[in-house]
């Protein structure tokens, strides 16, 4: 092959992305976050089938973090310092991954009603479950931004060599990277640091 025909060939595995990249840092956790009021499910529902949560009883401490990657178990919890830095900044409407005890907005979907199964509209937050099934979150992500004018605020592993940050990470509007590894607790164990980079994907309405 030609140094010609080499250059030619490695120009065309190169994509122009129209996306914003930062960094982003956190301080230390300080009191849990605490909603005003109990969360609940919003009024209007799509009827779905409920998803089986596994019980994790490993929780966050364990030595492998598997419950961070378990694709069907969302209890694990986002760091307090993560949730009021973007309250403050989006004020989020709706988490819509998420359980009773680690729903961070006012309204949320549970695995009782699916939160693949039902509509996202307005400011969302997602810390979805981190297994095989985080591919069709981030789908989720992105089609209701196009689509229906959500905004959605992701909080994934930053697995940059994956299909799915490749399929859907790359078309956000802005991905922030964050300092450091976060501590991910479950509401009845204490937190470690995760085992991997984290980001904040962000899908704003086109």
């Amino acid at each position: 092959m030609s140094r010609s025909t080499a250059l030619r060939t490695l120009t065309s595995q190169v994509q122009a992305l129209d996306i914003k990249f930062t960094t982003q840092s956190f301080g230390e956790d300080g009191q849990p976050f605490a909603l005003p009021t109990q969360p609940m499910h919003p009024e209007k529902l799509i009827k779905a089938t409920p998803v089986t949560v596994k019980n994790c009883k490993s929780a966050a401490n364990d030595s492998k973090f598997r419950v961070l990657f378990s694709a069907v178990d969302n209890t694990h919890t986002t760091p307090p310092a993560v949730v009021k830095a973007m309250h403050d900044e989006f004020e989020l409407e709706l988490d819509v991954c998420a359980t009773k005890q680690t729903a961070v907005c006012k309204h949320y979907y549970s695995p009782e009603v699916d939160g693949l199964a039902q509509e996202w509209t307005g400011v969302c937050w997602m810390n979805p479950p981190y297994g095989k099934e985080l591919i069709r979150w981030m789908e989720k992500a992105y089609l209701s931004a196009q689509h229906n004018g959500a905004t959605v605020i992701c909080l994934v592993p930053a697995r940059t060599d994956t299909k799915w940050w490749h399929d859907y990470a790359l078309k956000a509007d802005e991905i922030r990277f964050i300092k450091g590894r976060l501590k991910f607790g479950h509401p009845n164990s204490k937190g470690n640091a995760a085992p991997f980079p984290s980001a904040i994907v962000i899908f704003r309405p086109q």
